[in-house]
C-alpha cells in the first residue's frame, strides 16, 4: 500500500515529526479517533524508539528501524495476532516543497493475513492519505 502527497515543507521541517514516535500524536488520525488508547514509549527519537499501544482493536508495537533526515524513516509494525510489516516514509525535495511517500508492505503468513492484505489498501489507505495531509499542516506551521 502506498500513498504520497506533496507537502509545503522541507525534509528538515518534516523529519522531526516522523522520527519521533511521540510526535505522531500531533498528526496521526488514529490518536484523535481513539483518545483513550494506552500508549507507552521507550527510547530516544530515531532508530530504536518504540511505541506500544493497547486500544479498542487490540494491541500493537511500532519501532523505528532506520532514520535519515534527508531520506526518511522506516518502521516495523506489528499487531497482535499478525505478522509484522514494514513502512517507509520517504522524502523527495521539490524546491521548497517535499514529496512524502508512505509505503507499507509485508508478507502474509496465513489465510487471515492474505484476506486482510487484499483489503488493506481500501481499509487503511484513506488513513494514510489523511495522515500525510495532517503531517504537512503540522510541518508547514513550524
Amino acid at each position: 500500500m502506498t500513498r504520497e502527497e506533496t507537502l509545503s515543507a522541507t525534509p528538515a521541517q518534516i523529519h522531526p515529526l516522523v522520527a519521533d514516535l511521540q510526535r505522531w500524536e500531533d498528526w496521526g488520525i488514529w490518536y484523535e479517533r481513539e483518545p483513550d488508547m494506552q500508549i507507552e514509549y521507550s527510547g530516544a527519537p530515531g532508530v530504536g524508539q518504540v511505541s506500544e499501544w493497547l486500544g479498542k482493536d487490540g494491541k500493537g508495537k511500532n519501532e523505528i528501524i532506520a532514520s535519515d533526515p534527508a531520506v526518511g524513516v522506516t518502521t516495523r509494525t506489528s499487531f497482535e495476532g499478525f505478522s509484522p510489516f514494514e513502512s517507509e516514509i520517504t522524502y523527495t525535495p521539490q524546491g521548497d516543497k517535499t514529496l512524502v511517500r508512505w509505503h507499507a508492505h509485508g508478507t502474509a503468513q496465513n489465510v487471515t493475513e492474505k484476506i486482510f492484505g487484499s483489503i488493506a489498501d481500501e481499509a487503511m489507505g484513506p488513513d494514510f492519505e489523511q495522515n500525510l495531509l495532517r503531517l504537512g499542516q503540522k510541518a508547514a506551521a513550524k
